[in-house]
């Protein structure tokens, strides 16, 4: 059990300060460890005090930037490590946090130039590389120097998708329904009409479970896969799954194949954002759903635009109408409903997107 990992390893830490109570290393673990156990106030409170003891030593400072931003204290959180960079201007992984702070609050061109610094630091960094083209995307005048820099991205690398999912997952579920005022696995399902129940139904990217607890009155056999081995724990302690894959959407795509499994309904409740190019996807739904079987999805709304999708400046990726319209059926799908409708809160507003039921032909 992971919590009982945390108090094995909360009491090693304890016993080392015991024995070096003033040793840097022993006071830094311990703080580490303390606040990672759940007591997140004598753990901000162990380490200021180190810091205070040690104002150069940055790993301690980095850390105490880390905690402040873990308790949402993000102007603090990016003073701290300002602080940082200013001491070490090549300390890489306080100009990604930095980056993420600036585009929490909507300060896109310092968050660019963050990632930019990451990238003159760690050229191969490929969630830096996503996050420069995210930011450059809308702004024509810098686009041709972003694609200098980088190749143009059609999905989130998977390596970034599992930490920021890892890192959400103890407190996605209040986050989605009360901040974001999240609905659309119920919205989603209600687009099947119907009362029938299925077989076989996979859950891509399922996450937490919300998804789960809405499809599973419609299928008798549910199984649930995502990159995130956090957000599995949360799904498994709900009881909704008969199984659980820690898998990405094209590895339990493939599995399923290998199995010879045949799935009677697929679904992808804002799973799809992290991809731009849906092909290969619909192709792999479509070899392994029966006839008449229901593929349901929902995608962030790209608006008037000609291409299939677009990168956006969060690193998601928003698909077009048309695009939809046009590839379905390529995959012998046809189309039962596509229905506009926002699919989550962000910042002041709302995130339009589209939900799609389509039917195996």
């Amino acid at each position: 059990m992971p919590a009982e990992r945390q108090k094995l390893q909360l009491l090693r830490c304890s016993l080392d300060l015991a024995n070096k109570p003033e040793d840097y290393d022993a006071r830094l673990n311990f703080s580490v460890q303390l606040f990672r156990s759940g007591h997140q106030k004598q753990g901000l409170q162990h380490m200021t005090a180190l810091v205070r003891e040690f104002p150069t030593h940055l790993t301690a400072i980095f850390n105490l930037g880390v905690m402040l931003q873990k308790l949402l204290r993000f102007s603090e959180a990016a003073s701290v490590y300002a602080r940082v960079l200013k001491i070490n201007p090549s300390y890489v992984d306080a100009w990604i946090n930095m980056a993420g702070i600036c585009s929490k609050f909507g300060y896109n061109d310092k968050s660019r130039a963050a990632w930019k610094r990451v990238l003159i630091l760690q050229p191969d960094n490929e969630m830096a590389k996503h996050m420069f083209l995210a930011l450059s995307n809308s702004q024509p005048t810098i686009q041709c120097e972003a694609q200098n820099i980088c190749s143009p991205s059609s999905q989130m690398p998977i390596s970034m998708i599992e930490g920021i999912f890892d890192e959400y997952a103890a407190n996605f579920d209040d986050h989605l329904e009360q901040e974001l005022d999240y609905r659309t696995p119920k919205q989603l399902i209600s687009l099947l009409q119907t009362n029938e129940v299925k077989r076989f139904g996979l859950d891509l990217g399922c996450g937490t479970g919300l998804s789960g607890m809405e499809i599973r009155p419609y299928v008798e056999h549910l199984v649930g896969s995502d990159i995130s081995e956090k957000m599995l724990r949360q799904a498994s302690q709900k009881n909704t799954y008969d199984q659980l894959w820690h898998l990405d959407n094209e590895h339990a795509l493939n599995r399923s194949a290998s199995l010879g499994l045949p799935w009677d309904m697929v679904t992808a409740v804002d799973v799809f954002p992290y991809t731009g190019d849906l092909d290969t996807i619909f192709n792999l739904v479509a070899s392994l759903l029966v006839p008449k079987g229901s593929f349901l999805f929902s995608v962030e709304a790209v608006g008037l635009c000609a291409k299939p999708y677009r990168l956006l400046p969060t690193g998601r990726y928003a698909h077009s109408l048309s695009y939809l319209r046009d590839r379905l059926p390529q995959y012998k799908f046809s189309i039962e409903k596509i229905k506009a409708a926002p699919i989550r809160r962000h910042r002041d507003g709302l995130i339009d997107g589209y939900l799609v039921h389509c039917k195996k032909r």
